[in-house]
């Protein structure tokens, strides 16, 4: 078997690469998605990868991507969408590929547009569609954690009869881990050597920093945030990303914050619904903070070593 953490690499330097697949679905199934499927041990060339599989519906027969099978039975049923589409957000995808799933008795049904994913149970009791998502897979995030869940959906995992329980079992462990692991630092007086965005010198500004560390004080506390890669070009991300998991609703800068993408993917982070275009420089990193600053109403510091 390919090495998953290679694939991917690959399939993240494409889709960063090439446009073309924000908008072509066939693309994004066969350079993105199927390249992924075969790394997880399902043999893409056999009827366990079934393409346009025929399902039933309460009035006519649709054709799901792919139904995943083991030893002639079927276990999921696989939608892809187009890059372009984030399907953490397409709750009309997330109905259409349920209502696949529950016509056939198909336990599982898995969305992706390549790079996202999300796994759900079909069947639960009092539970609406978007509580039965078991599994939320980013692989942008370039994360150790997105590379353990994505590898929930080897085919080893499907061989065996209590799959979706292990997958639910094991996808609440990573997410605990997760969250132990991003636990933030929280001061409740300013932070040394942290300073107020307008406070920061044309020097401090200039050039990559050793290391950056971001700052936003909300209800009555300074939370630390380590920018990733200590990289000017991650700190809006960073930001956005905190204030989207603490609630905020409107987070929109224009041609920066958007709500698809509108400048080059291979320069653009995604968290939830927010398409997050990196700065250029620090300059503009602050800048575009400042306006964070105003919308939201909380305050932001930084702490750059040079």
């Amino acid at each position: 078997m390919v090495e998953l953490s290679n694939v991917v690499d690959q399939i993240l330097n494409l889709a960063e690469s090439e446009p073309v697949y924000r908008f072509n679905e066939e693309a994004t199934k066969q350079h993105l998605v199927l390249p992924i499927l075969s790394a997880l041990g399902w043999n893409i060339f056999s009827p366990e990868v079934m393409p346009e599989e025929r399902v039933r519906g309460p009035y006519r027969y649709y054709r799901v991507d792919y139904s995943l099978r083991v030893n002639g039975k079927v276990k999921a049923y696989l939608e892809v969408k187009s890059l372009g589409v984030n399907v953490f957000e397409d709750k009309g995808a997330l109905h259409q590929l349920v209502m696949y799933c529950t016509t056939d008795g198909v336990g599982v049904g898995l969305l992706t547009n390549g790079i996202q994913w999300v796994v759900l149970k079909a069947y639960e009791k009092d539970k609406s569609i978007e509580e039965r998502v078991i599994l939320k897979i980013d692989l942008r995030l370039r994360k150790e954690v997105e590379l353990e869940k994505l590898k929930l959906l080897a085919k080893e995992i499907f061989e065996r009869d209590d799959y979706i329980t292990i997958i639910e079992e094991r996808a609440k462990e990573l997410m605990n881990k997760e969250q132990e692991r991003s636990e933030v630092a929280i001061f409740t007086e300013h932070p040394e050597e942290a300073k107020l965005l307008d406070e920061l010198t044309p020097e401090e500004l200039s050039g990559r920093p050793k290391k950056l560390e971001l700052y936003i004080y909300y209800k009555g506390q300074w939370h630390k945030l380590p920018v990733e890669r200590n990289a000017w070009s991650m700190s809006l991300f960073t930001a956005v990303k905190f204030l989207y998991e603490h609630g905020f609703q409107d987070l929109y800068i224009p041609s920066y914050v958007e709500t698809t993408y509108v400048r080059n993917p291979a320069s653009t982070d995604v968290i939830g619904s927010w398409y997050v275009y990196r700065p250029e420089n620090g300059g503009k990193a602050v800048s575009k903070l400042k306006e964070l600053e105003k919308k939201t109403g909380v305050k932001i510091a930084i702490k750059v070593v040079k």
